[in-house]
């Protein structure tokens, strides 16, 4: 039986990235996926969906090139030609990790991996079972979309994000049933290539975990582009008929029912069933998701676990960072992780990024605040790229002038928002930040002039007659 000093379960963000950590330590390292490396964010998620937002985007801006004296025609769009595309930048990602465990010497084992007691992990795979000894053991096996009863998925007209990433056609009519950031992002893209949209929200607005500036402004997107979204709403029944399905859904003006060619489900992700012998003890939380410390350790002292399988939320950089402080940890090395919070990016248009409290938390957290914004309206690159409606938000809190919170929506608010949440979690103070220089014409200039704002000193936009 061979044995690893480490064993790792899923080869998703927080898996494959601690395998690597771990053999840079020194460590022997295996990792056990049944599915593909790079795991769903890579695959089935993040890149290919950003890949897709790319396409949609260009043709977007293609359509509105007339308004620049500029006369393009979008004359067809080919879904199995982009597909192909897509799938092409995933098998290079792909081969990527698969090289660099070639190169520090991980072993990949193909199938689905349990763990047994005793340091055990058993592998079943088409070859038969297997079984290999861990001196450690780290769970990275992530999480699974929630379903809907009332909308039986069936992978072809009912379908996930996987499922609405290889689509060899746009669906005429799409209903999306979730609006917050996966459900949004491709309501955005398949309404850009020509999809009559619909997002049914049961929340009463879309990204109901954003500021509710960030909601507002995004909202205000979708209705000018055409996407019809029924908040408050919910699905009730549905019924497949030939290639459509016709869904009932309650609003709060009564209930209606359509018929769409395809409905998306993306309303959560949920805890999976854990590869554990029930006999280990592993502790988990009331929604089933595996409890860890600072060091990603969990109540076995031979097991750790990273990524969504610790919980919400559900980003792909919070497990790349869990997986490397789980990996060494597994190493002998102290470390720990407690950040202040996390960026989050929707890729939206306009993008919408935050890190910290929205106003909302804030309130709710007792603490005293003042929010400030600045417009892009007044940013000059904003204007260059004729896309000046979005804005930086930041709350201070009263007193300390602490940032609590920065709100980002308009072009690049994916990239802008770690400037922000470097400057969060490491403490700077408003005068701290604007330390920094940015570059001259940038949006990241708006960041600056929103902190400029918030300390009564605004340079490009003027202040109201009794402010300070």
């Amino acid at each position: 039986m061979a044995r690893f000093d480490a064993v790792v379960i899923g080869a998703g963000p927080a898996g494959y990235l601690a395998a690597l950590r771990l053999a840079q330590l020194g460590r022997s390292v295996a990792v056990v996926e049944r599915e593909r490396v790079g795991g769903e964010c890579l695959n089935w998620g993040c890149i290919p969906s950003k890949a897709l937002i790319e396409v949609a985007d260009l043709v977007h801006r293609a359509k509105r090139l007339s308004q620049l004296g500029i006369e393009v025609e979008v004359r067809r769009i080919s879904m199995p030609e982009l597909i192909k595309w897509k799938d092409s930048i995933v098998a290079k990602l792909v081969r990527g990790i698969e090289t660099l465990f070639d190169h520090y010497g991980v072993t990949l084992i193909r199938g689905e991996g349990r763990v047994k007691a005793g340091r055990k992990v058993e592998v079943l795979s088409g070859n038969g079972r297997s079984e290999v000894e861990a001196g450690s053991v780290l769970l990275a096996v992530g999480s699974v979309p929630v379903t809907i009863p009332q909308i039986p998925f069936d992978g072809r007209r009912v379908i996930g994000f996987r499922e609405a990433l290889s689509l060899e056609e746009v669906p005429s009519r799409l209903l999306v049933v979730g609006g917050g950031a996966i459900g949004l992002e491709m309501a955005f893209a398949f309404r850009k290539l020509g999809s009559e949209v619909t997002v049914v929200e049961l929340m009463d607005r879309v990204l109901p975990a954003m500021d509710p500036a960030v909601s507002r402004a995004v909202q205000r997107s979708l209705e000018r582009l055409g996407v019809r979204t029924l908040l408050r709403s919910t699905v009730s029944s549905s019924e497949p008929r030939g290639d459509s399905v016709s869904v009932r859904i309650a609003t709060p003006n009564g209930e209606l029912t359509e018929d769409f060619d395809r409905v998306l489900v993306a309303v959560g992700k949920r805890a999976p069933e854990l590869p554990v012998e029930g006999s280990i003890g592993l502790e988990l939380d009331q929604r089933g998701f595996v409890r860890v410390d600072e060091a990603m350790r969990t109540n076995v002292e031979w097991i750790w676990a990273a990524g969504d399988v610790t919980g919400p939320p559900f980003l792909a950089h919070r497990a790349y960072r869990q997986g490397l402080v789980a990996a060494e940890s597994i190493a002998g090395r102290v470390t720990t992780w407690a950040p202040k919070s996390y960026p989050v990016a929707v890729f939206t248009d306009p993008e919408a990024a935050s890190v910290g409290m929205t106003e909302e938390e804030a309130s709710r957290s007792g603490r005293r605040f003042r929010s400030f914004v600045f417009p892009l309206a007044a940013l000059g690159r904003a204007h260059t790229v004729g896309d000046a409606e979005g804005f930086v938000k930041v709350l201070l809190e009263e007193g300390t002038d602490e940032l609590l919170g920065v709100h980002v929506v308009g072009p690049h608010a994916s990239e802008l928002i770690s400037e922000a949440s470097l400057a969060m979690e490491n403490l700077m103070t408003p005068d701290d930040f604007l330390r920094g220089v940015r570059p001259h014409p940038t949006f990241s200039e708006a960041l600056a002039e929103a902190v400029e704002l918030a300390l009564g000193r605004p340079l490009h936009v003027a202040l109201r007659k009794g402010s300070s």
